[in-house]
């Protein structure tokens, strides 16, 4: 019999490590994996925040457009009467102007521009201060709104009284057009831009919670943002009816031209209230921003005074704009059109 082999372990190999090169290699790739991710998820972050952003631009927009809408409508309007008198009377409570203005704006915000004063006969608007300068005008202008107010036109107070725009009750009353000792409620809006810590905002003063009529309260921040508000109004030409017909002059409801407020005041010297009687529709363009630089690069619009962007000055400028024009016939001064065309044929083309 041969000899027993020897069973020899196998031998294991020689423990060794990494190298330096390749060390820095794997480092060097998962700084590159670890920054594209980075990169991705900051590019999103971006993209998210500007979409987020001109989302929240867009909307703002659409509520500011719908209030100045809503503020229009109601400009002028109070409640029909029956007249039986064969004489020319007026129809309602309210027939002074449906809308007022200041071009650049008001120089006191809380003592506005314009007054509507009772005491007259018939009760009609009256400045008691001043509208900024409109010739070195580049400041955003002025809007005040007024019509009948009750329960159902506004949303009521807890005493049932109709509000202003801050839902402050109106408890003032003025002296009624066509019925003597039976007083109204008469809601008086103002609209205007002001800065509230540092913001450009959309705000309104009413004459809500005064006891006299006139009075105003505190203004109150409505929409933030809103960096522009011009206005322009729609004046109708005065038709003058045959002096046979009895009645006196009064404008169609047609706007045959647009002016500035500081150009409406001047349409019947003298009597400011007459000049606003012939305004017919109002266009009112804000312009509005986002808060932060949202965008990569200067955007491209228009602004309300139509100047096209980006100039020289919006170089380092990233936000976001968006101007939106709102335009409304005042329905509440709709004169005779409908039913004149028998005896003025040529009235309402």
């Amino acid at each position: 019999m041969g000899s027993p082999k020897m069973l020899t372990k196998p031998a294991l190999p020689a423990p060794h490590g990494r190298s330096l090169l390749e060390l820095l290699l794997a480092m060097t790739i998962a700084l590159v994996v670890l920054g594209a991710i980075l990169f991705s998820v900051n590019q999103t972050g971006q993209s998210s925040r500007q979409d987020n952003e001109l989302a929240q631009l867009n909307e703002d927009a659409t509520i500011a457009a719908n209030l100045i809408r809503w503020q229009l409508r109601m400009a002028g309007y109070s409640q029909t009467r029956v007249i039986t008198s064969s004489t020319e009377t007026p129809s309602r409570n309210f027939v002074g102007s449906a809308v007022l203005g200041c071009e650049g704006g008001y120089t006191n915000t809380n003592a506005a521009a314009w007054r509507w004063d009772p005491t007259l006969n018939p009760p009609a608007a009256v400045i008691s201060q001043g509208c900024v300068n409109p010739a070195a005008d580049s400041a955003p202008d002025a809007l005040t709104v007024l019509f009948e107010g009750d329960a159902s036109n506004t949303v009521p107070a807890a005493n049932n009284a109709p509000t202003d725009c801050l839902a402050n009750g109106v408890v003032a009353t003025v002296p009624s057009a066509i019925e003597v000792g039976a007083p109204y409620t008469l809601v008086e809006n103002r609209f205007f831009i002001q800065n509230v810590a540092g913001v450009p905002t959309l705000s309104c003063i009413g004459n809500g919670g005064a006891a006299a009529f006139g009075a105003q309260a505190t203004s109150q921040p409505l929409l933030p943002n809103v960096v522009d508000m011009q206005v322009t109004y729609g004046v109708a030409a005065l038709f003058q009816p045959p002096a046979d017909s009895g009645r006196s002059a009064y404008p169609l409801f047609e706007a045959r031209q647009f002016l500035r407020a500081d150009q409406v005041d001047n349409l019947i010297p003298g009597n400011r209230d007459a000049s606003w009687q012939r305004v017919v529709s109002v266009n009112v363009c804000l312009l509005l921003s986002t808060p932060n630089d949202a965008l990569p690069e200067p955007m491209d619009y228009q602004d309300c005074r139509g100047v096209r962007h980006p100039t020289a000055a919006d170089a380092n400028d990233r936000r976001g704009y968006r101007a939106v024009n709102v335009t409304v016939a005042l329905r509440n001064r709709a004169t005779a059109c409908a039913n004149a065309n028998a005896t003025f044929p040529d009235l309402c083309r």
